[in-house]
């Protein structure tokens, strides 16, 4: 990847994501961590890895072709949200912190699709059997947090090893 005649501000400003956290992801990437790596760029860079004689303008088609103008259009509807959220009466410090790191940070990533669909159940008028099991989940968590209920010896055990392998 260090081989390829672009610099690092240069695919930083096409990917709009921060030199650092390009830098983390490469570094990630090249040590065989790609958890954590946003979905476009590890597929950007499984593309780079996957075509030897690849060279800057294959990396910036490939960009311009995966990562423009839809994610222009969400931009801009994320943008507005925001702008609404912050002239909001629910506007709290603690919510606009969170959205802030969500949007910053690849961490969560993970989670967006099941709280999403989390979303989607709590908001439908009836909730099915099979959701109970996702819904579940959520309401569990919610009140561990809650009540700041603390793990189990087993659980912190699983949240090492995790983390070790993080």
């Amino acid at each position: 990847m260090k081989n390829l005649d672009i610099r690092i501000t240069e695919l930083a400003d096409y990917l709009h994501i921060s030199r650092p956290t390009i830098y983390r992801f490469i570094d990630n990437y090249e040590s065989g961590k790609t958890r954590g790596i946003d979905k476009g760029v590890l597929n950007l860079f499984r593309y780079i890895d996957s075509n030897p004689l690849i060279g800057k303008k294959n990396v910036i088609a490939y960009i311009i072709d995966n990562f423009s103008d839809e994610s222009s259009d969400n931009r801009s509807n994320l943008t507005k949200s925001i702008a609404d959220f912050e002239n909001s009466k629910s506007y709290f410090k603690e919510k606009a912190d969170f959205l802030q790191f969500v949007a910053s940070s690849n961490e969560l990533d993970e989670l967006i699709p099941y709280l999403n669909e989390t979303l989607s159940i709590l908001t439908s008028a009836k909730i099915e059997e099979d959701s109970l099991n996702k819904i579940g989940k959520y309401i569990l968590f919610r009140e561990s947090v809650r009540n700041n209920k603390q793990l189990t010896d087993k659980e912190m055990i699983i949240v090492r090893q995790i983390l070790e392998d993080y």
